[in-house]
């Protein structure tokens, strides 16, 4: 794959930090849709009588089957298309599903509901990351994307501590309602301020417009690159590992150590409002470390998953609250961090034809194992086990022993790109 060149440090102007900032509000209302399931479990749970493998499947694959289906058509559809009216169309969609989710009366509906907002959350992040690369040079990318990524950590705080609240006081159907109608209004300011910026604008000698790349031809690309097989890979056994885990953060802070729905959806939000500091500082550091060559990326998610293994086990089986709480706090640092340095060098390494569908490839991957099959591997884990506070905790622990995979890809990748020396 074609490299850019990293020294190019264009001014970039306020209109396209004005952008960054509608995209990242976009970021926020999509995080806050995936993040309410996870936040009204038990509550789902007990009206329905689920087991937690079928909470899991709500959590998590219900959303994530059709989120990779429809993101095999989405990523060539944001190489051709106008990549900001497409957003926009599809952002009103998602967030009117989400409020409509309020009015199902069973649990095929409720996974029907998900299934539909997967779909059409498919467009979000391959959109959004293409024209982040269209608007910010190499140089301050890294950056770029890390605010962009600070959507995730405010979404994980607006579901937690606001649809917390709401769905302990008004129930969890009023908690979808106010997830959805945000979103919904957010549609009228990218119509205004969104246009659709140039392709390949900030490339080293680029100004030609890029011809898009077959699909095809993207995953052969890919495959023979060296290194983005193995972050790739990276990426999602890491996110398969933690996602699994924190989508039953709540439920286990509830069962294990006897916290109401408030209070423990406030911890969990407080730790992610804390890491929304991280992928604005990995960002940066992600800027800074690639100067001595991309592969110090790959290092940095190596270490990162190294510490994100610590951190999760150490809040998965202390007994104390202020020590599970610090744990928390950190392995959500982490979390909510490593993303933002993957999709950058991954952007960076990547030519601007291919980008969209390359987005989209990574996030179908990622959706449908991590978030898909993860939540539900620790729910069948959970049941297996007698789904009690110490079985959920067993579970959980399990499915964070599986960051070493990640460590190992991770440094693999490094080592592929300290070799080839070319950024």
């Amino acid at each position: 794959m074609s490299r850019e060149d990293p020294s190019a440090s264009q001014r970039v102007p306020l209109q396209n930090w004005t952008m960054l900032l509608l995209l990242t509000l976009v970021s926020v209302g999509f995080t806050m849709d995936r993040q309410v399931p996870m936040i009204v479990a038990e509550l789902v749970k007990h009206e329905f009588q689920l087991s937690d493998a079928q909470l899991g499947l709500f959590q998590g694959l219900a959303y994530s089957l059709s989120y990779a289906v429809a993101g095999l058509l989405m990523g060539p559809v944001v190489d051709r298309r106008n990549r900001a009216r497409l957003l926009a169309g599809m952002l009103f969609l998602w967030s009117g599903l989400t409020a409509i989710t309020a009015a199902v009366g069973s649990y095929f509906q409720l996974l029907a509901a998900r299934f539909a907002v997967g779909a059409t959350e498919a467009s979000a992040s391959p959109s959004s990351l293409s024209i982040i690369a269209d608007i910010f040079p190499p140089a301050r990318r890294g950056l770029a994307i890390g605010l962009y990524k600070m959507g995730t950590p405010l979404g994980y705080f607006a579901a937690s501590v606001g649809c917390g609240y709401i769905a302990s006081t008004y129930g969890w159907r009023a908690a979808f309602l106010a997830a959805g109608i945000p979103g919904m209004l957010l549609t009228i300011a990218l119509l205004r301020w969104l246009p659709e910026p140039k392709r390949g604008a900030m490339e080293a000698g680029g100004g030609a417009k890029p011809e898009p790349i077959p699909f095809l031809k993207v995953l052969k690309l890919t495959w023979r690159a060296p290194g983005i097989g193995l972050m790739i890979f990276g990426l999602v056994i890491y996110s398969f590992a933690n996602v699994g885990a924190q989508a039953f953060v709540v439920p286990f802070l509830q069962r294990a150590h006897g916290m109401p729905l408030i209070q423990a959806a406030s911890y969990f939000g407080i730790a992610s409002a804390i890491g929304g500091i991280s992928p604005v500082l990995f960002g940066l550091i992600n800027d800074r470390a690639t100067r001595g060559g991309i592969q110090r990326a790959a290092w940095v998610c190596a270490g990162i998953g190294a510490v994100t293994l610590v951190a999760g086990m150490l809040m998965a089986t202390t007994g104390l609250v202020w020590l599970l709480v610090g744990a928390l706090i950190l392995w959500q640092v982490l979390m909510l961090g490593i993303s933002g340095i993957n999709y950058a060098t991954l952007l960076t390494l990547s030519p601007p034809g291919a980008r969209g569908t390359l987005m989209s490839f990574i996030l179908i991957s990622t959706n449908l194992i991590a978030i898909g099959l993860g939540p539900w591997v620790t729910g069948l884990l959970s049941d297996h086990l007698g789904a009690t506070g110490v079985a959920l905790r067993t579970a959980i622990i399990i499915m964070i022993s599986l960051n070493i995979f990640g460590i190992v890809a991770y440094a693999g990748a490094a080592w592929q790109l300290g070799r080839t020396r070319k950024i």
